[in-house]
């Protein structure tokens, strides 16, 4: 896995964080404006009475209610939107929240805006960290997920120094234009969401997977270095968990998260994170701290400077959080600072408590010192990490769902403790801040004793600390012997890890060793052969796809069969786009071969690569393939039946040699016909013009039996070397076409015999195709060669023929039959379909969904189309 991620990564997680700036500042500006007399006089409140104490308690819980909305509601679409699209909603509803508070006229107004302001936020604080977890690599998430509470904490100091600044604006403008800057940060977003990458897991999960290799390869490759792996590896890792939880029993919904008990473990932690996190006081303070200098006997401007210098290091502070917490750990760091953050505002309650309302400067000066000792504490230990924490605890199917649940907990917390405030403040002043010196320390011990540590392990792996089983082992690091334990097992405790001596001690798996060197081997030796197996042992449970199976003759259907996996390391799993029916298929269907029933058909297939086994070299992820209708081993083995590909996924064996790379600029549907057809049609022809002389090659006569689909290809074959060639049929519609591409129709009620007999000075057609199979075209072939003259064909022939001996004697014909090897002229082909496109394009025409095969099939037993391709 990358150990560093890119700037351009840095680039994307800084830009989203836009909409952290804005939750930061519209959360802090209130703190602002309730110290602005002239926004209460405007609405005639006085801060004296009830109704002002109501009106300020009415303004936070509004907000905090509004959040708790929109961070509930958010999971649903970003789920069903994505995260991209959540994140421009949610700034569009911030934007004109912002805008309606700024241009309030009555209270009432003003109180339904701050509440939409709080759903947008709400969606905000929630879409963004589980954004930034999805697209950071797992040493660097701290770090980067951690820039969602600095930009918080960024928004929360620029709402200081705005209140300082209009301090001394206008008195009816002042506060009006505190409330319109909350428009700037989501505009910017908004208008520079469009260039964001979407997050790669969600684009998976959407089975969207060459988007989400190929953002993957943008966030965390290295143009630099063509050996990085690291997207490839993080995709398969992907891919591999989500295969496993989806194929589980895993909850999708709350209600079901809240049955299971590893997802119910992960809600109680998601949640309790956010609770503590508040639970320290942090937003009551900084919502009344310029109400809170005032009664330390602070006034004038002052107080207004200090909240910007205040909310200033507590963004540093965040910063360097960001920067320790993948390092010390987000447990432990913290436990240390919430133990901090107690200590910090006892001693400032004393302080307000022995010297608050008194012209004391050294009391009041220490009071300041210790509220900023406390923001220092929280900045550098809980704002970024509880983001972090709660973003990445959840499983990538119900991430948004875990993490909104989470983000509600800081709202409702938020939502208690500020609207209780300035009732508490008024009845018992300083005692209200004994709970949160009281909470806090308790929390710490929660932590410590309870919570696992997920610092340095990918989004995938973090399931094991959970009790959950998971696939995703080692992740490529070069770390693994000494950090990783047994994903999933209940004989090890959260928190801890085994060392290089076996011993348990604390680190990212949370596991508690026995400190035997047995337990430490076995550890090792299942990560060394669940390396080796390239993640092979996976549980029986797989995804399911759409299929088309085989069950009888004349019927197929349409039902859900396991998705492929990759059973050999030069095996490759292909997303196909688009699956032929061909003729060949309708032997099988009409009973001509005796083959069992219950397989997936399907052999002429186009795809990209949706996962590679470890020892193939040719192929790599996301890159579009052409499948042939045979695998090719490499030796002379019986070949092995295998589902095909009229179904959504694909499992394709020896892929370096049954696979190819199509040329730029061939539509899917049409590349299909490279599957077995084109080639087919190619090889029938090409065997015998292509080593001749190319004027002997132009002046040979050549008939082609059939003019079905493999017919027209090999006549638009033939023609690339010679001028004549007849085409045979009985279907009139099947004649036409044949001479829009250049043949010459003859019916076969028509004695084309005697026709090209009396176009050739009674010799015959120097070269027949046969591409019917079957002893009437057979015996339709030798009538119309000529002496010494030459038959190809490739027609499945259902049955024994017979030929007219006498005949054969007389003419001296050389006959070559069999399969297409359609390997070793797939090259050669291929370049002839691109030279003859337009001629074979129309076969193509015909697209049907895969779950219209039924129909499909009827369709194509009845010929009324040359061909028909289903589309999954």
């Amino acid at each position: 896995m990358a150990k560093q991620a890119s700037p351009l990564n840095f680039l994307i997680v800084t830009f989203v964080a836009l909409g952290s700036f804005t939750y930061g500042f519209n959360s802090a500006i209130m703190g602002v404006v309730i110290g602005l007399p002239e926004f209460f006089n405007y609405f005639g409140i006085s801060l004296e009475d009830d109704i002002g104490n109501s009106i300020t308690g009415a303004t936070n819980g509004l907000y905090s209610g509004g959040g708790v909305v929109g961070c509930l509601f958010v999971p649903w679409l970003l789920e069903k939107l994505g995260r991209k699209r959540t994140l421009q909603i949610g700034s569009i509803v911030a934007i004109i929240s912002a805008a309606l508070q700024s241009g309030s006229v009555h209270i009432a107004m003003f109180l339904l805006a701050r509440f939409l302001n709080g759903v947008s936020v709400g969606m905000l604080n929630t879409s963004i960290p589980v954004f930034q977890s999805e697209v950071s690599p797992a040493e660097s998430r701290g770090r980067m997920v951690g820039t969602h509470g600095v930009l918080i904490v960024s928004g929360y100091s620029m709402a200081g120094f705005v209140g300082f600044g209009t301090y001394y604006a206008e008195p009816t403008v002042g506060w009006r234009l505190c409330l319109a800057i909350q428009i700037v940060a989501p505009l910017l977003l908004c208008l520079g969401s469009p260039w964001l990458p979407e997050s790669p897991r969600w684009l998976i999960r959407q089975d969207r997977v060459k988007e989400g290799l190929e953002v993957l390869q943008l966030l965390h490759g290295d143009a630099n270095d063509p050996t990085n792996n690291a997207p490839e590896i993080e995709y398969n890792q992907i891919v591999e968990q989500y295969r496993l939880e989806m194929a589980g029993d895993g909850p999708r919904s709350l209600v079901g998260m809240m049955k299971k008990k590893s997802y119910r473990k992960r809600l109680l932690f998601g949640f309790a994170v956010q609770v503590i996190a508040q639970s320290t006081g942090v937003l009551v303070v900084n919502n009344y701290q310029v109400l809170l200098y005032k009664g330390l006997g602070i006034s004038g401007s002052l107080p207004l400077a200090l909240n910007g210098c205040y909310n200033g290091l507590a963004a540093f502070m965040n910063w360097i959080n960001s920067l320790i917490m993948d390092r010390v750990g987000r447990i432990r760091i913290m436990v240390i600072g919430l133990c901090g953050c107690a200590i910090a505002l006892s001693c400032f309650t004393a302080m307000v408590a022995e010297f608050g309302g008194t012209s004391n400067r050294v009391g009041n000066g220490f009071g300041v010192f210790f509220l900023f000792l406390f923001v220092f504490f929280y900045g550098a230990t809980m704002d970024a990490t509880s983001y972090v924490y709660c973003s990445e605890i959840f499983p990538t199917p119900v991430r948004a769902i875990g993490t909104g649940f989470s983000v509600s907990g800081l709202f409702s917390a938020t939502l208690v403790y500020t609207q209780v405030a300035p009732i508490a403040f008024a009845q018992i002043g300083w005692r209200y801040y004994l709970v949160f010196i009281t909470l806090p320390l308790v929390g710490a011990i929660c932590l410590w004793k309870f919570f696992p540590e997920t610092k340095r392990l990918t989004l995938e792996e973090i399931g094991g600390a959970f009790g959950d089983d998971v696939l995703a082992v080692g992740s490529g690091r070069d770390d693994i012997d000494d950090t990783l334990a047994w994903k999933g097992s209940d004989d090890l405790h959260p928190g801890q890890r085994i060392d290089s001596e076996g011993n348990g001690k604390e680190g990212r798996v949370g596991t508690k060793a026995s400190g035997t060197q047995d337990i430490h081997c076995l550890v090792r030796v299942f990560i060394l052969i669940k390396v080796d197996l390239n993640l092979q042992a996976m549980p029986a449970a797989q995804s399911m796809m759409k299929a088309v199976v085989f069950e009888s003759v004349g019927k197929v259907v349409v039902e859900d069969r396991p998705r492929p996996r990759i059973e050999d390391p030069r095996d490759v799993i292909v997303k196909v786009t688009a699956a032929g029916l061909c003729g060949s298929d309708l032997h099988w269907f009409r009973g001509h071969q005796k083959i069992p029933g219950d397989f997936i058909p399907g052999h002429e297939i186009v795809g990209d690569v949706f996962e590679v086994g470890s020892a193939v070299e040719r192929f790599k992820i996301g890159e579009p393939v052409v499948a042939s209708f045979s695998t090719q081993c490499g030796n002379r083995s019986s070949p092995r039946d295998i589902d095909g590909g009229q179904a959504e996924y694909v499992r394709i064996p020896y892929a370096d040699t049954s696979l190819s790379h199509p040329p730029k600029g061939l539509p899917a549907k049409l590349l299909v016909l490279m599957g077995d057809i084109f080639p087919t049609g190619y090889f029938c022809a090409s065997r015998f013009l292509k080593p001749m002389p190319a004027a002997e090659a132009k002046e040979t006569v050549v008939a082609v039996v059939g003019c079905g689909p493999v017919g027209i290809c090999a006549i638009a074959s033939a023609l690339t070397w010679c001028d004549t060639v007849y085409a045979l049929d009985l279907v009139p519609e099947r004649l036409a076409e044949a001479a829009k591409i250049g043949a010459i129709p003859l019916g076969l009620n028509d004695d084309p015999v005697a026709i090209i007999k009396a176009a050739t000075d009674g010799r015959g057609a120097d070269l027949v195709l046969e591409v019917v199979g079957g002893p009437e075209p057979m015996k339709l072939c030798m009538n119309l060669i000529r002496p010494f003259g030459i038959i190809s064909s490739v027609g499945v022939q259902p049955h024994d023929l017979t030929f007219d001996g006498p005949m054969l004697h007389a003419k001296n014909v050389t006959i070559e039959w069999g399969r297409c090897p359609v390997y070793g002229i797939f090259s050669e082909s291929l370049e002839c379909l691109v030279k003859v496109q337009d001629k074979v394009a129309f076969l193509c025409d015909k697209e049907m969904k895969l779950e219209d095969a039924v129909e499909a099939y009827q369709l194509f037993d009845s010929r009324k189309v040359h061909k028909i391709i289903l589309i999954p």
